[in-house]
């Protein structure tokens, strides 16, 4: 909330309280109307919109950058690796990083999975189906639906 102090919002949360409680409930349109034209909660909640959007896409865009620098850095990892592999040299020290090739950490293949003895496999819920299930109205020992808690829907224009 870079330009919107704790202060400011508080204040102008407070105000909008002490008109909704005048007002009571009933009119929802002079509830808004009131509120818009006595207080800075709307222009408040418009700020807060407009940074969240653009910190949402600032951070789209962050994630996108990244990936293409990842994918950047891993390329030239691998033409670094081909060379040295290329040269026979297993290590070499330069000004700015010392290269060196060795074998990687030891990784599992599976060869048959119906060999493998079930202490190594994970069993989970698949609380997708299951929730499909409760959904049409069917119940299932030990589990149920809840509420889920309440979510801010913001989209632009």
């Amino acid at each position: 909330m870079a330009d919107i102090s704790p202060f400011r919002l508080e204040h102008a949360m407070a105000e909008a309280m002490k008109l909704r409680a005048e007002i009571g409930d009933g009119d929802d349109r002079l509830l808004l109307d009131t509120i818009e034209g006595e207080t800075d909660v709307f222009s408040i909640m418009d700020r807060l919109s407009e940074m969240a959007i653009a910190d949402k896409l600032m951070a789209e865009r962050a994630r996108e950058r990244i990936a293409r620098l990842d994918a950047r850095a891993d390329r030239a990892r691998a033409t670094l690796q081909r060379m040295l592999e290329a040269l026979g040299i297993s290590r070499l020290e330069r000004s700015m990083a010392t290269l060196s090739v060795s074998e990687g950490p030891r990784a599992v293949v599976i060869i048959n999975e119906a060999e493998i003895p079930a202490q190594w496999f994970r069993h989970t819920v698949d609380k997708t189906s299951l929730a499909k299930h409760l959904k049409a109205g069917n119940t299932v020992p030990g589990a149920e639906l809840a509420n889920g808690t309440p979510v801010l829907r913001l989209h632009s224009r």
